[in-house]
């Protein structure tokens, strides 16, 4: 697998789960907002927060863990 940077489009395979943290919350505590993926798709991968990747996917900012990103 490829190093992920900041600008790179990204695959997430179906059954993900993407989390939403309230602003400011650093410490990654309690998600207010989640969802899992129905399908693959790809995103634009924003920033690193370990242990979650920031990506833009269907005009919201959403946290993945590390280990459900690919890219190639």
């Amino acid at each position: 697998m490829n190093k992920l940077n900041k600008g790179s489009l990204v695959f997430l395979p179906a059954n993900v789960t993407l989390l939403q943290f309230s602003k400011g919350d650093e410490s990654f505590s309690v998600a207010n907002r989640h969802m899992e993926t129905n399908k693959p798709f790809h995103a634009l991968l924003l920033e690193e927060k370990f242990p979650y990747y920031k990506i833009f996917y269907e005009g919201e900012y959403w946290f993945a863990k590390q280990g459900d990103l690919y890219t190639w």
